[in-house]
């Protein structure tokens, strides 16, 4: 049991740690992200994510690090649907 805990924490640690040196996107840019945009659309406006994730649904979920007012950075997440379609979109994950 011991070794399944270890096994499911550490790709979260690894995922949140090396996150902290990338490069934060301004509020503003994210915001420019709307529902329904494409892959291509994103990664135009953002760049690159840091973190491609898939999911059993498959759903494709991108994740960014967003600058917010005050130097609050914070994580956050682009979800896209079956057909590549963003579906769902935050930039207030605390980090």
């Amino acid at each position: 049991m011991k070794h399944i805990i270890i096994l499911f924490l550490l790709p979260i640690v690894v995922l949140f740690g090396s996150c902290a040196g990338e490069p934060a996107i301004k509020k503003e840019v994210f915001d420019k992200i709307d529902l329904g945009m494409t892959r291509t659309e994103v990664k135009y406006i953002l760049g690159e994510p840091f973190g491609i994730r898939y999911s059993v649904d498959s759903f494709e979920t991108y994740s960014y690090r967003v600058q917010h007012s005050k130097g609050d950075i914070r994580n956050a997440v682009v979800q896209f649907d079956k057909k590549g379609y963003v579906s769902f979109f935050s930039s207030g994950l605390a980090s």
